[in-house]
């Protein structure tokens, strides 16, 4: 009977050291989604805003971020996940090198830059195991990168075979998703504005077109999208 105790609560003891570490592995591992969303949104600026050295710096620094991320999520090391994090900084830092200007860059560079984030993210997805705690905060930045990239280069390639996931997934579907979750956060009074203005900006989208143009005709907003999403949580 002694026995059967101690070996119980010696598997209790690791159990409780284990568990917070998974859910900490998880979370630190949605961490990294976000900010590889963002090093992509900040590129796009790079792109679209005349190659401010202040996005590149930016860039780099969510690209920081992400890798601490998968370091603590114990994951930089996984050869699968790493590979696809490389190839998504190789496509980053090409958008850079590559200097102000179209057509200083290949014409199948939108294209790169879309599968790679996909890549990634599919690739962090796969290790989550199904589990979607925090997923809405993800497909947010996910659904940034679709609206700054139809702003600045035009498109945004979905993985459609993933319709499944949020990363097949585009404005028409995301939005309500994330809105709901939005809707049963407790926000302050300015995210509550901060996220109707983003959410009304995203829903006019129109990405399932191939016109450079807004369901209303609106121009598009991606220096103001791409603030409020990332001064959502902030402190008053």
């Amino acid at each position: 009977m002694k026995l059967i105790i101690r070996t119980n609560l010696f598997f209790l003891i690791i159990f409780s050291l284990l568990y917070p570490r998974l859910v900490w592995s998880a979370d630190a591992l949605r961490e990294a989604q976000v900010w590889a969303c963002r090093a992509v949104s900040s590129l796009l600026l790079v792109r679209g805003e005349g190659h401010q050295q202040q996005h590149i710096e930016r860039m780099n620094q969510d690209l920081v971020n992400a890798s601490s991320q998968l370091q603590q999520a114990g994951k930089l090391d996984k050869p699968e996940i790493r590979q696809s994090f490389d190839a998504l900084r190789d496509v980053l830092n090409q958008g850079i090198e590559a200097g102000p200007g179209e057509e200083s860059l290949p014409w199948r560079y939108p294209q790169w830059l879309s599968q790679s984030l996909s890549a990634f993210l599919l690739e962090t997805e796969s290790d989550l195991s199904g589990d979607e705690e925090g997923m809405e905060l993800v497909a947010l930045e996910f659904l940034t990168v679709q609206y700054l990239s139809k702003s600045y280069i035009g498109t945004y390639e979905l993985p459609r075979e993933h319709k499944d996931r949020y990363i097949g997934q585009d404005e028409i579907v995301l939005v309500p998703i994330i809105d709901e979750y939005m809707g049963s956060e407790t926000l302050s009074n300015k995210d509550q504005a901060r996220w109707q203005f983003i959410r009304k900006a995203l829903a006019d989208l129109n990405s399932r077109s191939s016109t450079w143009a807004s369901v209303s005709g609106k121009p598009f907003v991606p220096l103001m999208v791409d603030y409020y999403v990332r001064s959502l949580g902030k402190p008053e």
